[in-house]
């Protein structure tokens, strides 16, 4: 039997999948683990029910990503390389559900070709992907949920109905943000296809049903602590330079000036041209890639305004990368003129690539831990050896490393006074420079309190400066 994939689209899709899995899987160990990948595979090496306990009391996240890295803990050991491996694969398995919109989407060779490119070199989707969070597993079950949408809507079958219900299960226990996704196709269905709402209403409580179990779990333990939200009370309240920020990474942004500006322009033009069409035919598919997008960003707005609690992330609303990328592939199709059109889907895959080698081929995108652990035993001359800082977020990274390093005469210890001295002549004290709010410098207020400083290290991004400062008692001044 003839396929019915013509053999350039074949080759297409394949270098485009070979380039999609070899720019996620390279350089998984190359950065140490942050503090919230740390969290998830500590909650992975706990018991099952120390999991599920784990991930109630943090509140933020469902378990489903924990309970995969607990079992592919099974089969490899808890290091940087392996344990990424698992959302680099997740990311890479993206890449399915997605040709499959593209094709169900009936995109022509140009805007199919933009579509692969886009997905294939951002820089959101490659950064999720090597990050042991659940945000590539969002995005994957986004896409499927989308794709079981689609399918539902055309037919309406039985069938459908039920891959589309377990579809928005798998989303919704990736991550809470998934029933933004449910929410969207609710209003789909409001404003482009009435005839489907019973249904699909159908589908949503047998959603909720099976969330339930959970949401109660979170909700026991939330008023144990006694809030549910103290964890994200460091998020300030969004505004529109926030939602430019979100498009502007989606878009991708080359290394030099206004190239965020100049992205968005890029990627405006499309869009002009198919809210013109709109304005004259209204069609489903544009429309429902539109509302895709729009209504979790306005939902998340509006859901920080209401509970007075901001919850804008652009982690969890990376979910929106997909039909995203899908809504400006189906854009380029709305350029009248061949000649143009076909200039702007290769201005838009040219601008994607760069973006994206641009992301990858940058150095110090996440903070050595494990470095700065190793040359703080290295540069202590005599053991025991103490590290002090007054920030849980520096605190946890450095137990974790200094753990792993298999040296059992070391203490980290979290005070609440900078110049507060352990007992012995020397040791470490560990601040983010980059939070520091006090008026006086942390050297200033260890001098002053008669503490020599001997030695500095320090680990860096373009946004984070973590200091270490080998501490002495003296009074001869700092030497740095």
């Amino acid at each position: 039997m003839k396929s019915s994939i013509a053999i350039p689209e074949r080759v297409l899709v394949i270098a485009f999948l070979v380039a999609a899995c070899a720019v996620r899987f390279i350089g998984l160990a190359r950065y140490s683990f942050d503090p919230d990948e740390i969290f998830s595979v500590r909650a992975a090496q706990a018991s099952w029910a120390g999991l599920f306990g784990i991930a109630a009391r943090d509140v933020s996240h469902p378990p489903l990503f924990y309970a995969l890295l607990k079992i592919w803990l099974v089969f490899g050991p808890p290091t940087e390389g392996w344990v990424r491996l698992l959302p680099a694969m997740i990311g890479a398995a993206t890449f399915v559900p997605f040709y499959a919109l593209c094709r169900r989407l009936r995109l022509e060779p140009g805007a199919l070709a933009v579509a692969l490119a886009l997905f294939t070199a951002s820089a959101v989707l490659i950064d999720y992907a090597q990050y042991a969070r659940m945000f590539s597993l969002l995005q994957f079950a986004g896409a499927l949920s989308i794709l079981a949408f689609l399918v539902f809507i055309d037919s309406g079958s039985r069938r459908a109905f039920w891959v589309l219900t377990a579809a928005n299960v798998l989303m919704v226990y990736a991550h809470y943000w998934g029933w933004m996704a449910v929410l969207a196709q609710f209003c789909i269905l409001l404003l482009l296809r009435r005839d489907r709402l019973k249904t699909y209403a159908v589908s949503s409580a047998l959603v909720a049903l099976a969330f339930l179990p959970w949401a109660w779990t979170v909700a026991a333990a939330a008023a144990g602590q006694g809030s549910a939200t103290a964890q994200i009370r460091w998020m300030g309240a969004p505004d529109w330079l926030n939602v430019v920020w979100l498009f502007g990474n989606l878009t991708g942004a080359p290394h030099f000036r206004h190239a965020t500006a100049v992205g968005l322009t890029l990627f405006a033009v499309p869009l002009a041209f198919l809210a013109w069409r709109l304005v004259r035919a209204r069609a489903f598919a544009p429309l429902a890639f539109i509302l895709l997008v729009a209504v979790p960003v306005l939902a998340t707005i509006l859901l920080g305004l209401v509970t007075g609690q901001p919850v804008w992330g652009e982690r969890h609303l990376s979910m929106v990368a997909v039909p995203y990328f899908l809504l400006v592939a189906l854009a380029t199709m709305s350029v009248p003129w061949p000649r143009i059109r076909a200039g702007l889907q290769v201005a838009l895959m040219l601008w994607a690539t760069l973006a994206g080698a641009q992301f990858l081929l940058t150095q110090g995108r996440m903070l050595q831990w494990g470095q700065l652990v190793d040359a703080m035993i290295e540069e202590t001359p005599g053991r025991p050896l103490l590290i002090q800082t007054a920030e849980p977020w520096l605190c946890d990274p450095i137990v974790y490393f200094v753990g792993r390093s298999g040296a059992h005469d070391i203490e980290v210890t979290l005070v609440e006074d900078t110049a507060r001295a352990p007992p012995g002549d020397r040791y470490w004290y560990v601040v983010r420079d980059t939070t520091w709010t006090q008026a006086e410098s942390p050297v200033r207020i260890l001098v002053d309190a008669g503490f020599r400083i001997e030695r500095m290290l320090a680990i860096t991004t373009p946004s984070q400066r973590v200091v270490a400062y080998r501490v002495r008692r003296g009074v001869d001044g700092p030497v740095l």
